[in-house]
Parts: structure tokens; C-alpha cells; sequence
């Protein structure tokens, strides 16, 4: 079987590598839309540093990059956009600063998912600012999303959550320990990278611990959509897996 890439992507074997954007300021965290033509991105136009926008452009480069977002005076920075199975909506996660009154910590950043059309209509925030959710993958039927978020209970320790596209069902899947204890007694426990798969029927992400007695640990789980039957598939530093795009023949 001869492997081939879709215009404007490198081949496999690393060849046939091209720019498809200018080096002014940044341009990262593309993603592919469904049928290859696509490809969603954040940049900053070189403009603003660090406030980035939602970009989609022609995956060959054909055409111009068209912007799709346009960062709120409260924002810093959309990231992270993904297509929706029929192609018709990104998923993004904003983040925003926020005064707290509290002297010790006087601001704290907040992640949200938003939802909107390829021509920027029809905006919608889908989770609230305190779940702290980003890192957003659709369900194959294009009507739920999993996402790693920092729940407020959590601080900084994530946990994979799933949302109804619309923003209803929230639910935290994992609950992981988060971090406890200190010296002999300390426990870390947290999950993130979640992807869903072709057929639906589980979602892999990133699982790393530590206890006294075990040291740290991280590898690959599954588990169904609803955080139920974990399974352990491997250990090691693992990082944003994802699924094939098709199922395996039998």
C-alpha cells in the first residue's frame, strides 16, 4: 500500500515539506478538517503577542488564510480548534484572566469551549469558565465533546470531562485525586489528552500518579463514554494519542 498526504502536509517518510503561512508572529496548533481540504489553526497575526485568533485556510495554500474569531478585549488567546466530524464547526478553547479580590492571588486564568461556524456565526461558549476545559475532541457523531479541564475543586490538576455540543450533560469522568498530603504522605493523580475514537465506544487519554511507595507513573487508559471500565494500556511518557481513522478489519 503507497501512503500519500493531503496537499500542503509533509509525506510520511518527512518529504515534501512546505510553508503554507508567513513567519510573522505565530502560527500553530493546526488541525485537519475531515476531508483533508482545511486546515484550522491560531495565529496572531504578528499584531498582538500571545492573543491569538482562529484562523481556517486551503491545506495546499491556495488560498489566503480567512480569520474566523476575533479575541474579546478580555481574552488571551483562542486555541486548540478542531472541525466537527461533518466539517461544518470548530470547537476552540479561549482563555482569560480574571480578578480574584483575594490579595494572596489576585488574578487567575480561566478556559472555556466555544463552538462556532467555518464563517464565525453563530459563537457559543459551551462549558462554564470554572471548569478550566480545553484540549477539546469530538464524539464521531459530532454531538458530544471530551475535553481535559481544571475544575475549580482541582487547581492546576486536570481531569478528562465530557459536554453535549450544545453545552448540556457536562460531566467530569475521571476525579482524579488531584494533589494531597505533603512529604511521605504526598499523592499526585491527574488525566488529560482524551481523544475519541472512530466507532464511538471509548475514549483514550494520559494518566500519570504518584504515591510514596509507587514513585510516578503515566501511560495510556481507556474508558467508556460515561468514565466507566477503565483499562491500562501501557506505561511510559506518552502524549496526546489519538485513534487511526479507520476501524481495524477482522
Amino acid at each position: 500500500m503507497t501512503l500519500t498526504a493531503p496537499p500542503g502536509a509533509m509525506r510520511p517518510d518527512g518529504t515534501d515539506v512546505r510553508k503554507l503561512t508567513d513567519s510573522k508572529g505565530f502560527n500553530g496548533n493546526p488541525s485537519w478538517s475531515p476531508d483533508g481540504r482545511w486546515l484550522a489553526f491560531s495565529s496572531d497575526e504578528g499584531v498582538v503577542p500571545l492573543k491569538q485568533a482562529i484562523f481556517v485556510m486551503k491545506s495546499d495554500g491556495s488560498a489566503p488564510p480567512h480569520r474566523i474569531t476575533m479575541p474579546p478585549a478580555s481574552s488571551l488567546g483562542q486555541e486548540l480548534a478542531r472541525f466537527s466530524p461533518d466539517g461544518r464547526q470548530l470547537v476552540f478553547n479561549e482563555v482569560r484572566t480574571v480578578e480574584t479580590g483575594d490579595p494572596d492571588m489576585p488574578t487567575v486564568d480561566q478556559s472555556a469551549l466555544f463552538t462556532v461556524r467555518l464563517d464565525g456565526s453563530k459563537l457559543r461558549r459551551v462549558t462554564p469558565w470554572a471548569v478550566g476545559a480545553a484540549d477539546a475532541d469530538w464524539s464521531p457523531d459530532g454531538r458530544r465533546l471530551v475535553f481535559a479541564g481544571r475544575p475549580a475543586e482541582n487547581g492546576y490538576i486536570q481531569d478528562v470531562g465530557a459536554v453535549d455540543a450544545d453545552g448540556g450533560g457536562l460531566r467530569i469522568l475521571t476525579r482524579g485525586d488531584g494533589v494531597f498530603g505533603g512529604g511521605d504522605t504526598f499523592r499526585y493523580q491527574e488525566s488529560f489528552n482524551p481523544a475519541w475514537p472512530p466507532d464511538g465506544t471509548k475514549i483514550i487519554f494520559v494518566r500519570a500518579s504518584y504515591t510514596p511507595v509507587d514513585g510516578f507513573a503515566q501511560g495510556l487508559q481507556t474508558m467508556r463514554p460515561n468514565g466507566t471500565g477503565r483499562v491500562a494500556l501501557s506505561s511510559g511518557e506518552e502524549h496526546q494519542p489519538d485513534w487511526g481513522s479507520a476501524r481495524l478489519l477482522r
